[in-house]
């Protein structure tokens, strides 16, 4: 994202160029454990920096002190919109509506695909009738203008899916 890298490839050539001085900012677990799979992906070794905010993580890189992040999109949106950082990669199965012109892993060569998903869970009681009903109000919400462009500017798709699809993901019954 930052440092000279505007590419999976410019990631491979900073490695090598740099042997052991590429770095990541990271402000949460699952960020760091996004670029070590990443990293394993390109058979790269990235040292992990920990941030506790997103914004020192976006200071460091614009510092150069690391030259990579994993994050949502919708964290670093103005930093990229002015230019001051460079989204390199998409985790989705396509291009964003959020940044169409950022190609996926996948189109750079690295089958990686990662989706994120959000749910509403109620008790293993609960009433078939009361959870078909729930899953309908949501879903009805969910395609509302209003909530597709919030989600949206989060850098988020919006999808409803069902109570059974749900449980799928998860592993609930």
């Amino acid at each position: 994202m930052h440092g000279g890298i505007g590419s999976l490839k410019d990631i491979l050539k900073y490695e090598k160029a740099n042997p052991g001085k590429l770095r990541s900012a990271s402000a949460s677990t699952t960020n760091a454990l996004y670029m070590a799979t990443i990293a394993k992906a390109l058979n790269v070794t990235i040292e992990d920096i920990k941030y506790k905010t997103t914004d020192q993580a976006i200071v460091s890189m614009l510092q150069n002190d690391t030259q990579l992040a994993f994050n949502a999109a919708s964290g670093f949106t103005s930093q990229i919109d002015d230019g001051k950082l460079v989204a390199i990669a998409s985790l989705s199965p396509q291009p964003t509506q959020v940044f169409p012109s950022v190609p996926t892993m996948t189109e750079q060569g690295v089958p990686l695909v990662a989706r994120f998903t959000n749910g509403v869970w109620a008790p293993q009681d609960t009433p078939a009738e009361v959870i078909s009903r729930l899953n309908g109000a949501i879903a009805a919400v969910l395609k509302q203008p209003s909530m597709i462009e919030r989600q949206r500017s989060a850098s988020l798709t919006p999808t409803a899916s069902t109570p059974a699809s749900c449980s799928m993901i998860s592993g609930s019954r």
